[in-house]
C-alpha cells in the first residue's frame, strides 16, 4: 500500500502545476477500502489513456503526458495481487484521477508471497508461461553477444518483463547481457567480464547485496562497476549496498534518464582511467597512476610475471594466463578494462618500456637489450621501438645521453 500511494501521489505531484490541488480521499465501503487521488494536472490524452499502464509498448513523454508507463505498471501489478482494481478519468488540460478498490482482509496467517507478472493480471498459469517465455527469449539473446565496440552490460534482474523494458533502454547504446539471478550473473561475469553490472536486490538463490561482495573480492571482476536497481529504497538498503561495494543506487519506480545516465558516467570514469593508463604506459609514468588497491594489486602480479619472463620470445597472452590462473579471454578482457589496450599490445608496450629504462644505460649494446626485452630480431624490435616512441633505439638512446 505505501508503495502504490507513493507512486501515485508522486505521478501526480509531477504533473500538476505549482498552484494546483492533489486531493486524496479514503472511505470503506462494504468489506473494501476506496482511495481516490485526484488532481488539477495536466491530465491525458484520449489516444494514450487506454496505454496507461502498459510499460513496454507506451513511453510517455512527460513534456506532454502524465506519468511513466513502467510506474504505473508496477502499481497496477500490485493493486492485482491483492484482488483489487484501479481505474484511471483524466480530461486533458483539466486534471486526473486515480480510484482504487483493494478487499479488506483479516487472516491469522501470512499471506503468500507476492511475485510481479506484468502479463498476468489475475491469469496465474498464463503469465507464468509467458513470464517464462520471455525470461528464456531474453537469455538466449543476451548469451550470443558479439563482440564490438559497444561496453557490456550485465543485467541481473528475475522480472523478465522488468529485465525486457530495461534492456530497451540500453540496447541501443550497450551489448546487453541477461541474468536472472546472482548465481547466474557471478557466472557469467566471470567468464566475460562486463563493463558495468546493473542488478536488482531481491533474487532467489544469489540477491544482489551477495553479488557486490562475490564481485568486489574477486581480482578478475573487483574493477567493474556495480549499480543496484530495486523497490527497497530505506536509508539502511543504500548503506549496506555501498558498504558492499555498490557505486550507484537507483529507486524502483525508475526514472530512465537517471538510469542511462549513471550508467552512462560510470562507463566513463573508467574509461578516463584506462586513457589515463595506456598514456602512462607510454610515458613510462605508470607506477604513478592513481588506481584502486585492487587494481594495483592486479597490476603488480601482472608486471611481476612480465618482468620474469621479459626476455623470452613465447611470452603471450596465453602464457600470462595461465600463470594467473584464469583464461585468455578473461585475462584480455581484465587488462582491457584496466589500461585500454589488449594483452599482447600492452607486453609489447611493456617490452618497450623495459628497453626504454635499458637504452638510458650506455653500457649494453642495442643488440643484447633487444635480446634481452624478448624481441625476435634487431629490425622487428627497431620497428616496434619506432612506432611506439617514434624513434629508433639509437635516437632515443641519444636523447636520452643529452639530457
Amino acid at each position: 500500500m505505501k508503495k502504490i500511494l507513493c507512486n501515485l501521489i508522486s505521478n501526480s505531484l509531477k504533473f500538476t502545476p505549482r498552484g494546483g490541488r492533489i486531493i486524496i480521499t479514503m472511505r470503506k465501503e462494504d468489506e473494501r477500502i476506496v482511495v481516490n487521488i485526484a488532481d488539477t494536472g495536466i491530465g491525458i490524452s484520449p489516444e494514450d489513456l487506454p496505454h496507461i499502464f502498459d510499460p513496454l509498448h507506451y513511453q510517455r513523454d512527460t513534456a506532454n503526458a502524465h506519468g511513466t508507463g513502467i510506474a504505473l505498471s508496477m502499481t497496477q501489478q500490485m493493486v492485482l495481487s491483492m484482488n483489487g482494481s484501479i481505474e484511471v478519468k483524466s480530461i486533458e488540460g483539466k486534471g486526473t484521477l486515480f480510484t482504487l478498490l483493494i478487499p479488506l482482509r483479516h487472516s491469522d496467517r501470512e499471506m503468500p508471497r507476492w511475485i510481479p507478472a506484468m502479463l498476468a493480471q489475475g491469469k496465474d498459469t498464463e503469465g507464468l508461461e509467458e513470464k517464462n517465455k520471455v525470461a528464456k527469449t531474453i537469455e538466449d539473446h543476451h548469451d550470443n553477444v558479439e563482440e564490438n565496440d559497444k561496453p557490456l552490460v550485465l543485467l541481473v534482474e528475475d522480472n523478465a518483463e522488468v529485465a525486457r523494458f530495461t534492456r530497451e533502454l540500453l540496447i541501443d547504446r550497450y551489448r546487453v547481457m541477461y541474468a536472472h539471478n546472482g548465481r547466474d550473473a557471478l557466472a557469467k561475469a566471470m567468464e566475460y567480464v562486463p563493463d558495468i553490472i546493473i542488478t536488482d536486490l531481491m533474487m532467489p538463490e544469489m540477491d544482489g547485496y551477495e553479488l557486490c561482495r562475490n564481485v568486489r573480492s574477486s581480482a578478475l571482476l573487483n574493477h567493474v562497476p556495480i549499480v543496484i536497481v530495486s523497490a527497497h529504497s530505506e536509508h539502511h538498503n543504500l548503506i549496506k549496498g555501498f558498504e558492499l561495494g555498490a557505486d550507484a543506487y537507483v529507486t524502483k519506480p525508475f526514472s530512465s534518464d537517471e538510469l542511462l545516465m549513471r550508467v552512462e558516467k560510470l562507463i566513463e570514469q573508467r574509461k578516463l582511467l584506462r586513457e589515463k593508463y595506456s598514456n602512462a604506459l607510454l610515458d613510462d609514468t605508470v607506477e604513478q597512476v592513481d588506481t584502486t588497491a585492487a587494481d594495483q594489486k592486479f597490476m603488480s602480479q601482472l608486471h611481476q610475471i612480465l618482468q620474469a619472463n621479459i626476455g623470452d620470445t613465447g611470452l603471450c597472452s596465453a602464457f600470462v594466463a595461465e600463470k594467473m590462473f584464469i583464461s585468455q579471454r578473461q585475462l584480455n578482457r581484465k587488462v582491457k578494462m584496466l589500461t585500454n589496450v589488449d594483452t599482447a599490445t600492452y607486453i609489447r608496450e611493456f617490452r618497450i618500456l623495459f628497453a626504454k629504462q635499458m637504452l638510458k644505460n650506455a653500457e649494453s649494446s642495442i643488440t643484447e637489450i633487444y635480446m634481452q626485452c624478448g624481441f625476435d630480431s634487431p629490425s622487428y624490435f627497431s620497428k616496434m621501438f619506432k612506432q611506439s616512441t617514434g624513434m629508433t633505439p639509437t635516437e632515443y638512446r641519444k636523447k636520452n645521453s643529452r639530457e
